[in-house]
């Protein structure tokens, strides 16, 4: 992480939202949203979750939902026509900011349905705002309660070994935060099909946003075989273990 303090040092974001896009999640959406929820809990932020269902054939968006209603989190569904990942994310960052009158001192956290955030989730992201920072990517673990497949193991220390104390190499939309401002002023999420985290990165960098990553901060993933997105992180498994290419739509 860089420690040369930015102009928002000392302030913390004047209102939170989570971002999570969504395609067939059923099985995994509630889970997801509850984890979001008690990560929520630790702040006294004014804060909100969007998520973007994204051309689901199941019961996705009705899971999420009911799950509000029943645990009290302020949650709005949308249900953008757009054709590809990044501007499925994008068009979410923009409803997050609509339905939930974010200004640009507020931070936008992105994630994904088949992922558990910690606790600390929401309170770490507060932290480098008050820092300065104006956008901070996480790292990714694999989930232990769904069913991982052993050969992950090797991917895991691999992962691993790619992480300092204070820095690591990796952009993952499934744990970022961004601030409005910064957001807004580099265009955010371009309208690719793969890879939209990284160019989001690329966009927040060129435009002199202050960025940082941070190895502790860790979200689990499914690691699951059944990519929703080509040469996103289940595209990747399966390169890794010389699997196939699972067709995507």
């Amino acid at each position: 992480m860089p420690t040369e303090p930015g102009p928002h040092r000392g302030s913390p974001p004047s209102g939170l939202a989570v971002v999570i896009p969504a395609r067939d999640e059923s099985a995994l959406i509630e889970s997801c949203l509850r984890s979001v929820a008690r990560s929520l809990t630790h702040t006294d932020i004014h804060a909100g979750v969007v998520v973007v269902d994204d051309h689901s054939t199941d019961d996705t968006a009705r899971r999420a939902l009911d799950l509000a209603d029943e645990i009290g989190l302020h949650l709005v569904v949308v249900e953008p026509d757009a054709p590809t990942i990044g501007a499925v994310r994008h068009r979410g960052a923009l409803a997050a900011i609509a339905a939930f009158d974010l200004d640009g001192d507020a931070w936008l956290l992105s994630t994904d349905a088949d992922t558990l955030v910690p606790e600390s989730w929401v309170r770490d992201y507060v932290a480098h705002a008050r820092e300065g920072f104006d956008a901070v990517t996480g790292v990714v673990d694999l989930r232990t309660d769904v069913d991982v497949p052993t050969f992950l193991d090797d991917w895991r220390r691999g992962y691993a070994d790619t992480l300092s104390v204070d820095d690591h190499p990796h952009v993952h939309a499934a744990n970022l935060g961004v601030r409005v401002q910064a957001y807004l002023s580099c265009g955010g999420f371009p309208p690719v099909a793969r890879a939209e985290d990284i160019a989001l990165w690329k966009r927040l960098r060129e435009t002199g946003a202050r960025v940082g990553a941070d190895p502790r901060l860790v979200v689990a993933t499914s690691g699951r075989l059944d990519a929703r997105i080509a040469r996103g992180f289940g595209a990747a498994i399966h390169r890794l273990h010389a699997l196939p290419a699972l067709p995507t739509s």
